[in-house]
């Protein structure tokens, strides 16, 4: 199957390469901050950054996970950073994240908060992308 497409090539997106420039900078942000913290040494910058909250995995059961990001779905299903915790996401992408999610809100008519999150988490039972009120 992989090999029916090997050869594919999908025409530029302006959206998707918005999108691939977003991760690349929110990556680019957060391993700064783990190899600032590890003064170089990725290893031990990553146990600190656990430590920290920089390094943090929304709902994961482990105890070094702080848990304080929180996503949530922007209007069109794109994942969304509701509340950042102590991961060092820059202002302007925040901004950007917060207005993708303001967008959503509009539309259904409610404020942007918590309740959004669990309406996505519980949209996935019912087979929906977006928790929708």
């Amino acid at each position: 199957m992989l090999n029916m497409v090997n050869e594919q090539k999908f025409p530029p997106c302006p959206a998707v390469e918005l999108e691939i420039e977003l991760i690349k900078s929110e990556v680019r942000a957060v391993l700064n901050k783990v190899f600032e913290l590890g003064n170089g040494d990725i290893a031990r910058g990553t146990v600190l950054a656990f430590e920290a909250g920089v390094l943090d995995v929304p709902f994961a059961p482990a105890a070094c996970n702080a848990g304080k990001i929180l996503p949530v779905r922007d209007n069109t299903g794109a994942i969304r950073v509701l509340e950042a915790g102590a991961v060092p996401l820059p202002k302007d992408i925040l901004d950007l994240h917060h207005d993708y999610v303001a967008e959503r809100a509009r539309f259904e008519g409610r404020q942007p908060t918590f309740q959004m999150v669990v309406d996505d988490i519980n949209a996935v039972s019912h087979s929906k992308l977006i928790g929708r009120p």
